[in-house]
């Protein structure tokens, strides 16, 4: 139930417009006589509206009150008035009233000002509000310690923020209005920005390198995440890009990478030695195999050449140990390969160690190589997939 306040000099008049405000189901917290005593009453009470008479007894007006009260406390102000001349409307209208209802007035026409009058003002809160949360977000995306940059749909920068000017050099009103492209540090810049505009417009998240440079030519952004945003019917009408310098990045992500790194080096070392001991399982099984051939020239040759494919297998472990350690990875190694034949390979690394067992135990087995189905090749590490294969 809405809170009112009515303020008029006539006794009678306030009271049956009392009862009429009540019969319309709002609640009376309070009426006053002057515009000295509505001041002071809407300072306690603060009611959601004030109905004000205009000339009252008293050292000032209704209107003189309506400013302070406006001023002050924000209370809207419907005048109540037999006066209807130019010379009150237009003081009134310096109060900034939310109406205006001459006497004598019809009860309809007070409950429609009434509505109105709560309803703008419920507007004007939510737009205050609004208004705050703008401000306190321009404010973290101005001061963010990212480089933030706003953009049309066609790459002409509408904002950037003060971390940006201060990486670029770029004063605001010098960035502001050009097109990204003009700022691109290389040939690629334009087909990345084409990626970019692709991957938005299908309402996804863009991750990526987008290179710009700084004032000096030099490079400047390098790291870039772009997010559209839409306006009230869905449409896309701008990107916000958040950039974050080359350098800071990169010394960042090293920094995250050593725990990780360390806990990968411990999971490897503890697999290592699963490996070793795999290795010296085939060697020492073909030295046995070695110790009881006799003159069998064909054992010998085979025993030998599993203990070298043991070695060398064992010395691969190490490279790659040495290898992750003391570089960082990238895809150079990478090739497109036939996953059957890595297969073959892994089995062909792997039957010595199971033969030598099943030679001891007297177990027969057989391969079937030709019952193996064709296999779409995969770009990846022959080394590393290869062992992934040898362990299952």
């Amino acid at each position: 139930m809405s809170r009112l306040m009515i303020v008029d000099d006539e006794a009678v008049i306030t009271t049956q417009l009392e009862d009429r405000l009540q019969s319309m189901k709002y609640d009376v917290v309070g009426t006053a006589s002057s515009a000295e005593e509505s001041v002071s009453m809407a300072r306690v009470l603060r009611p959601d509206l004030i109905l004000m008479d205009i000339v009252m007894q008293g050292k000032f007006d209704g209107i003189d009150a309506a400013k302070i009260i406006k001023t002050d406390m924000d209370i809207p102000i419907i005048f109540l008035t037999a006066y209807a001349d130019d010379k009150y409307i237009k003081r009134a209208i310096q109060a900034d009233p939310f109406g205006y209802i001459v006497k004598p007035f019809r009860e309809n026409e007070i409950k429609a000002n009434i509505e109105i009058a709560l309803y703008r003002k419920n507007l004007e809160r939510k737009q205050k509000q609004t208004e705050e949360r703008i401000r306190r977000l321009f404010f973290v995306i101005e001061h963010n310690p990212y480089m933030i940059m706003i953009m049309d749909i066609e790459g002409n920068i509408e904002f950037v923020n003060n971390k940006f000017s201060q990486i670029t050099n770029y004063a605001p009103d010098e960035i502001i209005g050009k097109n990204i492209l003009l700022l691109q540090s290389d040939e690629e810049s334009s087909e990345v920005f084409k990626e970019m505009k692709g991957e938005i417009f299908s309402d996804e998240e863009w991750r990526g390198e987008l290179c710009v440079r700084k004032k000096d030519g030099t490079p400047g952004l390098k790291y870039t995440v772009a997010l559209p945003v839409k306006d009230i019917k869905g449409d896309i009408i701008f990107f916000v890009l958040i950039n974050d310098a080359i350098d800071k990045r990169e010394k960042r992500e090293v920094q995250l990478l050593k725990p990780e790194k360390l806990n990968i080096m411990r999971t490897i070392t503890a697999g290592v030695a699963h490996e070793f001991n795999n290795i010296l399982a085939v060697v020492q099984g073909s030295v046995e195999l070695l110790k009881g051939s006799g003159e069998d020239k064909t054992e010998l040759k085979n025993g030998l050449h599993d203990i070298l494919n043991a070695s060398e297998k064992g010395a691969g472990i190490v490279r790659n140990m040495i290898a992750f350690i003391s570089s960082d990875r990238d895809v150079s190694d990478y090739i497109f390969l036939d996953l059957k034949q890595l297969i073959i390979q892994a089995i062909d690394s792997t039957v010595p160690g199971w033969r030598n067992i099943a030679h001891t135990g007297e177990i027969k087995y057989e391969i079937d190589r030709n019952g193996m189905k064709g296999i779409p090749d995969v770009f990846c590490d022959p080394l590393e997939l290869g062992d992934v294969f040898t362990n299952i």
